[in-house]
């Protein structure tokens, strides 16, 4: 359904886009998915009595289809992934291990690792991939070739690393410390530059390359652990790769009044679309003219979800497919809360996607009879979307432990 809203009114083009969402919330199923089950090593066609689909929320935008397979016998909670140069995924977990899985084949394995802990994220570079294990002290490199894990010491005191991207030559890591300063891993060598952080207030733990490899730029936010509103959105900064220095930063925008649209005398750059976290708006930032530019409403805050952000960990804001961009949702207040759904915080099981071109949103809904599939991470990779989900109902109807969650049978989703 398309909606005709002029491209130089932001907030009336939500307000109206919300309106037509409305409308069209009982549309009808996009997509039926393939549904098998893939075990270590095997795959097959399962016959399941609930056949786990896509569909839209509001009908707003004709959304991809993909297909759901099972991953037999996993519990783990899968978090930020990459893929390497043979197709195949790998993905960390909140069980001490990391996982593999080829798309082609449907099969998949689990990797042990000597010291337990959380793998945040998988970044792969040739023939490694490297484990961020956020406080664990070392980076750990999985040589694909031999099957064997190294560890090399970080060059910050203080190590808080959930988030990493490639950068300049794709030979290089850019990795995120919510602990401090910012290291640049020269993968050729194993070693890591120290880039300091300079600005005040917390440090970037998060980057997404930007400006055709150029720089990075961060949304910093703010934790306090003992307050009762635990996330506060601090400010944006830009990560100059040739000059190795962090180089500018820029307030949020709260209101329309704190951007400045493209003029009609200006040539638009690249755009980065991030989600505000809390707010319920999408932030549009130019590279070229480096301002904000757009403060666009997202329907459903408030009542579908209360928190959204870039659901990729691995270098974009948001993670673009098919012209689209696809963000995680959770029912979070930034708080200690229950979210709005009475339940524990939970990822939503959807995404949001939103079209830059007609500045539209919408929402892939994944249904699957009792079960509850909440999704929190997305992998744009070969021209493709990939993304997992986690079912967090229990047989009872209850809701489990929430964002964190590791009980229910895993699910990866890929393009049919």
């Amino acid at each position: 359904m398309a909606v005709n809203i002029p491209d130089n009114d932001p907030a009336a083009q939500s307000r109206r886009q919300w309106i037509s969402a409305s409308s069209a919330a009982c549309c009808s199923l996009l997509s039926q998915t393939v549904w098998s089950r893939a075990a270590r090593g095997s795959s097959s066609v399962a016959d399941a009595d609930v056949v786990p689909r896509t569909r839209s929320e509001f009908g707003t935008l004709e959304l991809p289809r993909f297909e759901a397979v099972a991953l037999e016998g996993l519990r783990d909670w899968l978090l930020v992934m990459d893929m390497d140069r043979d197709g195949v995924i790998w993905s960390g977990t909140t069980g001490g291990r990391f996982l593999s899985y080829t798309p082609a084949t449907r099969q998949f394995a689990l990797h042990d690792i000597p010291a337990k802990g959380p793998i945040n994220a998988c970044l792969c570079v040739g023939d490694n991939v490297y484990l961020l294990g956020r406080e664990y002290p070392k980076l750990r490199v999985y040589r694909r070739s031999t099957g064997r894990c190294d560890e090399y010491s970080y060059p910050a005191k203080m190590v808080n690393f959930w988030y990493g991207c490639r950068v300049i030559d794709d030979q290089h890591l850019g990795l995120f410390n919510y602990a401090g300063d910012t290291v640049l891993w020269d993968c050729r060598r194993d070693t890591g530059e120290l880039i300091r952080y300079p600005f005040e207030g917390p440090p970037a733990g998060i980057g997404y390359i930007a400006e055709s490899g150029a720089a990075v730029y961060s949304l910093v936010f703010e934790y306090f652990a003992d307050a009762a509103s635990k996330y506060r959105l601090v400010k944006f900064v830009r990560l100059d790769l040739k000059q190795r220095r962090w180089s500018d930063e820029w307030a949020i925008p709260t209101t329309l009044d704190d951007t400045a649209p493209i003029r009609a005398d200006e040539t638009a750059g690249e755009t980065l679309w991030h989600p505000h976290l809390t707010n319920g708006m999408m932030l549009g930032f130019d590279t070229k003219h480096r301002r904000w530019t757009s403060l666009l409403e997202i329907p459903g805050h408030g009542t579908i979800f209360s928190f959204a952000s870039s659901g990729n960990g691995t270098g974009g804001c948001g993670s673009e497919y098919r012209g689209l961009r696809f963000y995680s949702m959770s029912t979070f207040h930034g708080d200690d809360s229950r979210g709005i759904d009475g339940n524990l915080p939970h990822y939503l099981n959807g995404l949001l996607v939103f079209d830059p071109r007609s500045r539209t949103f919408d929402m892939l809904r994944l249904d699957s009879g009792t079960q509850y599939l909440q999704t929190g991470f997305t992998l744009p990779a070969n021209g493709q979307l990939y993304f997992h989900s986690t079912n967090i109902r229990h047989p009872d109807g209850t809701f489990g432990k929430g964002l964190n969650d590791a009980e229910g049978e895993v699910l990866f989703w890929q393009p049919v």
